[in-house]
């Protein structure tokens, strides 16, 4: 293949600070496998998981070497608090296991959920009582019209004529808010469509 810009060629050359590069490189990389508004929201459930063991005196990852029966109780009581004592919605705490997952897997800790069928179950049960959440409506011609006619905009504004091309773009292209709109996580430049990725025809 081509070669990259910068890249080294050549033999092999041992250096006295391989060890400490190559493990700062593994965890660069690791961290470079999430898209950033997944590392925050993952960093938000990791911060709750630490919490949790610093309060109860124990230490912040679980030890593999204990056996997946030790692992899965700790998990078992952690969901079991927060979702049938603080309430936490059964999809946050879905979030939260693969964030526990991946802070024990970038310590070389490999937790497999496909193993812990309690905890599978007890995931079902939470998800029984709560029931699932209200699915979104879909957006219809019929909304998009009366948008335009009752929605407040001025067609001679070009902050309401934007709101309202933002809208129909959405609409008519299928795109998630976070592709054409600024959200409450801002504007991500890896995924919002902008002006320059536009052409227009008459």
């Amino acid at each position: 293949g081509a070669r990259r810009p910068g890249a080294v060629t050549g033999p092999y050359h041992r250096d006295a600070n391989d060890a400490q590069r190559t493990e700062a490189a593994v965890r660069h990389l690791m961290f470079q496998s999430l898209q950033p508004l997944t590392s925050k929201t993952y960093a938000s459930q990791q911060k709750a998981w630490l919490e949790w063991r610093r309060e109860r005196g124990e230490p912040p990852l679980l030890d593999g070497a204990a056996g997946p029966v030790a692992c899965e109780n700790a998990l078992l009581e952690h969901y079991a608090y927060y979702g049938a004592i603080r309430q936490l919605s059964h999809k946050t705490l879905h979030v939260r296991l693969y964030a526990i997952k991946r802070l024990h897997l970038e310590n070389g800790i490999n937790l497999d959920y496909t193993a812990m069928h309690r905890l599978k179950t007890v995931q079902r049960g939470l998800r029984n009582v709560q029931g699932e959440s209200v699915r979104k409506l879909a957006i219809t011609i019929d909304m998009l019209r009366d948008i335009h006619a009752h929605g407040g905009l001025d067609e001679h504004d070009w902050d309401d004529q934007l709101a309202y091309t933002a809208i129909l773009t959405g609409f008519f292209f299928l795109l998630r808010s976070v592709e054409y709109l600024h959200t409450e996580h801002g504007v991500d430049p890896k995924k919002t469509v902008r002006v320059e990725h536009v052409t227009f025809w008459r």
